[in-house]
C-alpha cells in the first residue's frame, strides 16, 4: 500500500507533562491511551505502545471488573478504573479478564 506509514503499533511521543514516563505508564494521547515502552524524560520523545494487552494497575482495590468492561484514565492520573460513565475521561482499552476488588492489576487491550 502506496501511503502506509507503518503497523501503526508503535508511536513516537513527545513528552510535555513536566515529569518524566516510566516505562510501563499509560500515556494519555489526546482522547486515547497508550503504554510507554522505554523511560521518557520531560521534553524528550520516546516510543508508545497503541496496541496490545498489558497488564496495569487498577485505581482502587474497591474496583471490581468483569471481562469486556470499558477501563479509562481519569483526573489526568495515569491509572486504571472501570465505569460506565466516561466524561472527563480518556478511555485506556477493555478487560481482558475479570478482576476482583483485592487484585491490584487487570489485563487490559488496548483501544476498543
Amino acid at each position: 500500500m502506496l501511503n502506509q506509514i507503518d503497523s501503526g503499533a508503535v508511536i513516537s511521543y513527545t513528552n510535555a507533562t513536566g515529569t518524566a514516563i516510566v516505562a510501563g505508564d499509560v500515556v494519555v494521547l489526546g482522547l486515547m491511551c497508550g503504554i510507554a515502552i522505554v523511560d521518557i524524560a520531560d521534553g524528550a520523545s520516546g516510543n508508545v505502545s497503541i496496541t496490545g494487552q498489558y497488564n496495569l494497575t487498577k485505581k482502587t482495590l474497591t474496583d471490581v471488573v468483569a471481562m469486556g468492561d470499558i477501563l479509562v484514565a481519569d483526573d489526568g492520573v495515569k491509572v486504571i478504573t472501570a465505569g460506565t460513565t466516561i466524561v472527563d475521561a480518556v478511555i485506556i482499552g477493555r478487560a481482558t479478564e475479570a478482576s476482583a476488588a483485592t487484585d491490584a492489576e487487570i489485563a487490559c487491550k488496548l483501544g476498543l
